[in-house]
Parts: C-alpha cells; sequence; structure tokens
C-alpha cells in the first residue's frame, strides 16, 4: 500500500511540475494584461473574509446568516469590481507603454499563471487538512495532531472553509455579469421557441385536416398503404418544424444584434451585467442553502429513525425484521460521517452562519 501511495505521490508531483512548466510559457507569452485574474482576485476575496473575521459578531442565528451572507457577497464583488477597474484603468492607456512595463507584463504573466497552478493545490490542500481534522482525526501526536492544536490552525479554522464557497461564488458572478440579463433572456426564449416549434408542428400535422390529409396521402396516393403513413406524419411534421425553427433562428438572431448593441453602451451593458450576475448570485445560494438543509436532514438521524420504525411496523405485523439490523448499522456509520463532513463544510465563521442560520425546511438550528 505505501509502494502504491508513494507511485501516486509521484505521478501526481511529476504531474504539478508539468503543468507548471507549460503555465509558465504560456504566461509569458499570454501576458498579464491579457490574462484572466481569477487566482488573485480569489485570494483577495478570502483575505477579505479573514480580516471581516476579526469583527466579532454576536445575535441570534438569522443576523449571523445575514451578517455572513454579506461577507461573503461584499468580498467576491469587491474582488471583481476592483478587477474590472483596474482591468479598465490599463485598457485605457493606448500609447505604446515602455519597455520596463512590457517586461513585468510578461513577469506577471508567468506569476499569473503560476498562481493559477497554485490556488488549484491550495484549494485541495484545504479539503485535505480539513478532511484529516474533522472526518479522519489524526492522533495528538502525529504531525499533523500537532499542527491542528496550534493556535495558528484555530485562527485559520476561522475562514478556512470560506474557500469552497468563494470559488464557485466568483465563477457564478463573473459568468452572470459576462452573460448578462438579456442574454440569459434570448437563450430562454430561444429554447421556448423551439419548444413551441415542436409543438406547433405536431399540432398542425396530427390535429388540422389539411395538413394531415397531406401526410396520409404522401404514401397512399403511390400504393403503400397505411403502413407507411407513420412515416408520411414524420416527413410533415419535421418539414414544418424546420419552417418554425428558421423563423426562430431568424428572430433569435435580430434579439442578439438587439442584445449587442445593448451590451457595447457603458450604462446600459453595466446594468445589464449587474442584473445577470444578481440573478446568478441568487440561484446559486439558494442552491447551496438548499444543500445545507439536506445535509441538516440527513446528519440529523433521519434515515436511521425511518429504518427503526419500518423494522418495529415489520416485528408488530408479525413479518422477520431481522434483515434490517445490518442496514441500520450501514445508516449509523453514514449518519456519523456525514456529521464530521457537515461539521468541516461549515466549520468557518461565514458558512456556519449560513448554515446555523437557515431557513429552508429542515431549519438547520439544530
Amino acid at each position: 500500500m505505501e509502494q502504491i501511495i508513494s507511485s501516486i505521490m509521484t505521478v501526481l508531483i511529476v504531474a504539478v511540475c508539468v503543468y507548471a512548466a507549460g503555465s509558465i510559457i504560456y504566461g509569458a507569452l499570454r501576458k498579464f494584461s491579457r490574462m484572466g485574474w481569477g487566482a488573485w482576485q480569489i485570494l483577495f476575496a478570502w483575505g477579505l473574509t479573514a480580516i471581516f473575521g476579526l469583527v466579532p459578531v454576536g445575535g441570534t442565528p438569522a443576523v449571523r446568516f445575514w451578517v455572513g451572507l454579506l461577507e461573503i457577497l461584499g468580498a467576491v464583488g469587491i474582488s471583481l469590481a476592483v478587477g474590472a477597474a483596474v482591468r479598465f484603468a490599463m485598457e485605457k492607456k493606448v500609447r505604446p507603454a515602455h519597455a520596463f512595463w512590457r517586461v513585468c507584463d510578461r513577469l506577471l504573466g508567468v506569476v499569473t499563471a503560476l498562481l493559477n497552478v497554485a490556488v488549484i493545490v491550495l484549494v485541495v490542500g484545504v479539503a485535505v487538512l480539513l478532511y484529516f481534522n474533522f472526518v479522519h482525526e489524526s492522533e495528538p501526536m502525529s504531525v499533523l495532531g500537532a499542527i491542528f492544536g496550534s493556535e495558528y490552525w484555530k485562527y485559520f479554522l476561522r475562514f478556512a472553509a470560506d474557500i469552497f464557497l468563494i470559488v464557485p461564488l466568483f465563477f457564478v458572478m463573473r459568468t452572470g455579469y459576462r452573460v448578462g440579463f438579456a442574454r440569459s433572456v434570448v437563450v430562454v426564449l430561444m429554447l421556448i421557441l423551439t419548444v413551441g416549434s415542436v409543438a406547433l408542428a405536431a399540432y398542425l400535422v396530427l390535429g388540422v385536416p389539411f395538413f394531415r390529409d397531406i401526410a396520409v396521402d404522401i404514401f397512399s396516393a403511390s400504393g403503400a398503404g397505411e403502413k407507411w403513413a407513420p412515416l408520411g406524419f414524420l416527413i410533415v411534421g419535421g418539414g414544418l418544424f424546420v419552417v418554425f425553427f428558421i423563423i426562430s433562428c431568424v428572430l433569435g438572431f435580430l434579439m442578439s444584434k438587439l442584445v449587442r448593441r445593448v451590451r457595447y453602451s457603458y450604462f446600459w451593458g453595466i446594468l445589464d451585467g449587474t442584473i445577470g450576475a444578481a440573478i446568478a448570485t441568487a440561484v446559486f445560494l439558494l442552491l447551496v442553502l438548499v444543500f445545507y438543509a439536506l445535509l441538516a436532514y440527513l446528519a440529523s438521524g433521519a434515515i436511521g429513525q425511518l429504518v427503526e420504525r419500518i423494522a418495529q411496523a415489520l416485528t408488530e405485523a408479525g413479518l422477520p425484521a431481522d434483515s434490517l439490523g445490518n442496514v441500520e448499522n450501514i445508516v449509523t456509520n453514514m449518519q456519523d460521517i456525514l456529521t464530521k463532513i457537515r461539521d468541516m463544510l461549515v466549520s468557518s465563521r461565514i458558512t456556519s452562519g449560513l448554515y446555523y442560520g437557515n431557513f429552508i425546511v429542515f431549519g438547520a438550528q439544530a
């Protein structure tokens, strides 16, 4: 087993080194000014949550929920706004840059490319450390046990798990801003028009006598009989769908041209992107709260209680319930693991506030 683990670690180290070497070449050629700055912005937002954590927050779970929500949204929002402002300022300088700044641009590109690798390793490393701290508890005398017992680790725990919310939230907000509200509406309308084209074509070929007769007569006129009638319906319906779909594509093209004009407008472009980011963020946070509620339900022992009630009902009915004993043991072990995973995911101040102040169904107030 140790040889297998050693081999896996060797492969991972070589893969990371190769990826890092490729990133260095890419960063030098691409340049900092033309690269995405997601790694810098994620670390900046994570640092802001650590700074916010210095301010003590008390009160009810509802108060901690809203404070945590404002902090995580503020950290990611400020990070995105600062990045956009810096890029806007850099793009406004149309004059050729001095040779020194061009060299710095490529060096920063290399640093940014390496930082992208470092952030991936950092997120995985935080997940591994939290796993060994909460799920697979280490011996106090081990190296990890000494780390987990230090004051530095206790301070780090105050914002460590926030990274698991910051990373997806950052990409959700950035993608929502880039796509925008108007473009999202166009996509939804195109989906509706496509489904509507299928429904309208089916209705016409099945419900309107003129098109139905054409579908029946395509093969019956040649003496093929009713055996090929379904193929006639398929041909006529498919032709109608193609016509309606082409019309939908033309409408989608015209709407896309209109949206492009809106996005090129400075004021309307920012407004459209902000609304898109707000909607995407709201959907993401709702999914997070649903996940927290589900996690609270699973960790509460509800499934184990359900198995016990089933076993009791079978016993009262005179039916054998011995086979459910193994199920109860499995459920108990799963509940213990889920509880530890729950404690790991909500170990930071912000995630804890969102979890224990969750207002969806199973109420994570326990």
